[in-house]
């Protein structure tokens, strides 16, 4: 009888298990299972051994040929190089054929952010009610800041420093990094802080019915609320806010590498990949301004 062979669809399932046992979130996991869908089909009942790059590559060209996004191709081939990745340095199967395997160039449009008309329409739409006063500081919180929904539902009184204008956040699990913010958003905060209604919450934001922290659901039902109310045609939507933050810090002379600090991105290539693109017209204003001609006397003829 032939000795089993440990196949594709096995070599996934105990990379699912791995990364569930080091803790990511469930939406990670279903989002790698959704994405491997299509390789397990193809090659689910494969012995990993019988894997070679030329059937990996044609499989590679079906997938670029499709009218699919070009962020969906990326993450398709993305799937197959991972696992193949993790088998050789984790599972049992020692086969670099991995390093072979280019991914599919990702789309270069720019990220939606959330634009700053409407970001001002948004706080103007804000009274002296106290949900205005809180839904007023957290609008300027996550545009002055770009912290993710969960770093503002997350963040406590005791993480933040009004002082120094400054908070410690978590995110992404349990990874945490500090954000900075202006004058501005510390007064809005000092002021929420004189009207909230359940003084003894530990958290900074907290829902105007009960007695519990702000959820990422409840904080994305107030935004489109707000934005209804100011008739705000565009994104608000908190990861919009996110965007919008990067967008218009670079936009406004920001460097590439604080923008990366700021974003609590991983390495400086994700801020350059989804931030660093301008339009024409971004780029003609840019040129104006640090071209360096600017710094000669030219007479025109």
């Amino acid at each position: 009888m032939d000795e089993y062979q440990k196949t594709v669809k096995d070599a996934i399932e105990e990379f699912l298990l791995c990364k569930m046992a080091e803790g990511l979130k469930d939406s990670t996991i279903v989002w790698y299972k959704i994405r491997f869908m299509r390789f397990l089909k193809r090659f689910g009942d494969w012995p990993l051994e019988k894997l070679n790059i030329n059937d990996l590559r044609k499989y590679i060209v079906e997938i670029r040929s499709e009218n699919i996004s070009d962020d969906y191709k990326f993450a398709l081939v993305r799937v197959v190089r991972t696992i193949l990745k993790w088998c050789n340095e984790d599972g049992e199967y020692r086969n670099d054929i991995y390093k072979k395997i280019k991914s599919p160039p990702r789309s270069k449009k720019a990220p939606k952010g959330v634009d700053p008309g409407d970001v001002q329409r948004l706080l103007d739409s804000c009274d002296e009610s106290i949900s205005s006063i809180r839904d007023y500081s957290i609008i300027l919180f996550l545009y002055d800041t770009g912290c993710r929904a969960a770093g503002l539902c997350n963040l406590t009184i005791r993480d933040l420093d009004l002082d120094n204008r400054r908070a410690l956040i978590f995110e992404k699990g349990d990874k945490t990094r500090v954000v900075l913010f202006r004058e501005e958003t510390a007064s809005a905060l000092a002021k929420w802080f004189r009207v909230r209604k359940w003084r003894d919450n530990q958290f900074v934001f907290h829902s105007l019915q009960e007695d519990v922290p702000l959820n990422p659901t409840s904080l994305r039902l107030m935004l489109n609320r707000r934005g209804k109310r100011a008739g705000v045609k565009g994104k608000v939507n908190p990861h919009a806010f996110r965007h919008g933050f990067a967008r218009e810090y670079i936009l406004n002379g920001g460097d590439l590498a604080s923008a990366s600090e700021m974003m609590g991105h991983s390495s400086l290539a994700v801020t350059k990949d989804f931030y660093a693109m301008f339009s024409i017209e971004e780029l003609r204003e840019k040129h104006d301004t640090f071209s360096p001609l600017g710094n000669l006397e030219i007479v025109n003829s």
